[in-house]
């Protein structure tokens, strides 16, 4: 049985932290499309898909398999080796990261900025994948995160506002981002080392690779999430322009207001699913497949009104300028949907109930399909197949994933 007193503290702790993760995005938005232009605006972008795949080969996974961990021990000497053995792992996947984007870096013909931009964005990547979420998540301090995160954001839009003034502040734009991430990371490392009284020590062998093998069995799966979420972006800047990517992320970004709310519900439950299916697996199970359907028609509900009034919001939040958006808009809005399905299916109950490797299976294909429609869809409909791309994989993924669940009968046989 949940304890609906924690999922909603939970629940609203993380609503903040996502308002302040998305409202200060959407605060600068506008400002910074009018300011930095399409291009530019789309150059960062492109930049961000790029280092997101470092990101996602430093993440690793562990915002899954240490979470669960973490979640279920109160063994402060177990704490202090989990948390010292995650963070140097992800210290050294950083500075592999960086050798192997100098490498890269070191046979490309690109432009001075675009170079920069991408170090800079490389960069933020690394400290907000060394940023703790798996512990904060795991212990449900995400109340607490909130209030060191709120401020920086503030300081951060008060900066942007004053020095991000023309097309020429790129640069600008990328220190602020450095700085706030930079600050977000460093204050909550040391307040969860001085909350938990954590004891930093050098991971032994054995424990480094005992970690990663966990880690890496939901990687597998996890990792590929990143060719149907960074590949849109770098394959439409590679096949059309930067313009281009600055109208897709312009409509995406709204897209991923919405869905907030939906990661804010999975961010939720899965500390307490990973406790709950250990004990009542049945009727954890039962409870989640009941969640999901009453979730699910709640979202559709919003994603029909955000359908309806996807000119409204984009001309509010875009600008007229952004009119191809809203076709963009009209598209992705769905989303939303059939990730909260795909969530609650295979996060939920397939990472929890090991079944890893199918769900690996699953976002393998879906990724693959991604990119391949990309691909395809790119070159014949320009932004607009981008989106019918992400649409139909989000969509695939999670009708394999119900029917998988419902041809097994995870439900009577568990």
């Amino acid at each position: 049985m949940f304890n609906y007193r924690i999922l909603f503290r939970s629940f609203t702790s993380l609503t903040s932290l996502q308002l302040i993760n998305y409202l200060a995005p959407l605060i600068t938005f506008p400002y910074l499309l009018q300011t930095l232009g399409p291009k530019n605006y789309g150059l960062v972008i492109f930049s961000t898909a790029i280092a997101s795949y470092f990101a996602n080969f430093i993440d690793l996974g562990f915002n899954y398999s240490a979470n669960q961990k973490i979640a279920i021990t109160n063994d402060l000497s177990y704490i202090s080796k989990l948390f010292s053995t995650v963070q140097f792992v992800k210290l050294i996947s950083s500075v592999l990261s960086l050798i192997i984007l100098s490498l890269i870096l070191f046979f490309l013909n690109i432009s001075y900025l675009l170079l920069i931009v991408i170090i800079y964005s490389v960069f933020i990547a690394i400290n907000n994948s060394l940023y703790p979420t798996w512990f904060l998540l795991g212990k449900e301090l995400t109340h607490y995160s909130t209030f060191i995160i709120a401020p920086i954001r503030i300081i951060s839009i008060i900066l942007i506002f004053s020095i991000v003034i023309d097309d020429n502040s790129v640069i600008e734009l990328m220190q602020i981002n450095l700085f706030s991430s930079f600050m977000t990371m460093t204050i909550s490392t040391i307040f969860i080392i001085r909350h938990y009284r954590i004891k930093i020590i050098l991971p032994r062998l054995k424990e480094i690779q005992s970690e990663l093998f966990d880690s890496f069995k939901i990687y597998k799966g996890i990792g590929a999430i990143t060719l149907y979420t960074a590949s849109n972006n770098l394959l439409l800047g590679i096949i059309t322009n930067n313009t281009m990517v600055g109208i897709f992320n312009a409509a995406d970004k709204i897209r991923l207001a919405f869905q907030s709310g939906v990661t804010i519900i999975g961010q939720s439950l899965f500390p307490q699913v990973s406790r709950n299916i250990k004990i009542e697996k049945e009727k954890t199970i039962n409870e989640l497949l009941l969640f999901m359907y009453i979730g699910a028609s709640l979202v559709l509900l919003l994603t029909i009104i955000a359908y309806l009034f996807s000119e409204n919001i984009i001309h509010l939040i875009a600008g007229k300028n952004y009119y191809p958006a809203i076709k963009v808009f009209e598209i992705i809005c769905f989303i939303p949907f059939t990730v909260f399905v795909s969530n609650i299916l295979g996060i939920q109950i397939m990472l929890n109930l090991e079944m890893t490797k199918i769900f690996n299976k699953i976002i393998w294909c879906g990724g693959i399909l991604n990119i391949s429609l990309l691909l395809i869809l790119i070159p014949l409909l320009s932004v607009f197949g981008a989106a019918y791309s992400v649409l139909f994989t989000e969509s695939f993924i999670s009708l394999i994933m119900l029917f998988i669940i419902y041809k097994r009968r995870i439900v009577t046989d568990v």
